[in-house]
């Protein structure tokens, strides 16, 4: 694996750090990929945001924390036990993503325990999807 960190300096309108990662081995790339868990599957759209959770109470490693635009899953992601990425796939224009969520429209979340098999409704204070964002979200409750 080879990671390269660089500055910005000479970008317009941008400052921070550039991070880049190549993985040189097929194999090891698979496996720093989130399984997928089944019943919960989505295909992955062109039109995509980021929900990062802090907390959720309750939560343990292994849960998951799923996605949701009406009844339509949207995304999912394994609760790390820690901040975890939940990524929330939009509206592209294809047949496949036809009733995924749209600009101006906030996901809803909820919280499979893997354990036990309940999914329990989450609720806090969600932004609205707008493609290629990424939002921080402090805490999540049941």
């Amino acid at each position: 694996m080879f990671f390269h960190l660089g500055d910005c300096h000479g970008c317009s309108n941008f400052f921070g750090i550039l991070f880049f990662v190549v993985f040189e081995s097929p194999t090891l790339c698979a496996s720093a990929v989130s399984r997928i868990l089944a019943g919960f599957e989505y295909n992955q759209s062109t039109k995509q945001s980021f929900y990062y959770i802090r907390n959720i109470p309750g939560a343990i490693k292994g849960d998951w924390v799923i996605a949701y635009h009406d009844d339509v899953v949207v995304g999912a992601r394994e609760w790390t036990g820690g901040i975890t990425d939940i990524p929330v796939m939009g509206d592209d224009g294809e047949k496949y993503s036809s009733d995924y969520i749209d600009n101006n429209n906030a996901p809803t979340f909820k919280l499979y325990q893997e354990k036990t098999g309940k999914l329990i409704d989450l609720y806090g204070i969600v932004p609205d999807f707008s493609n290629n964002t990424v939002h921080i979200l402090d805490e999540m409750f049941n």
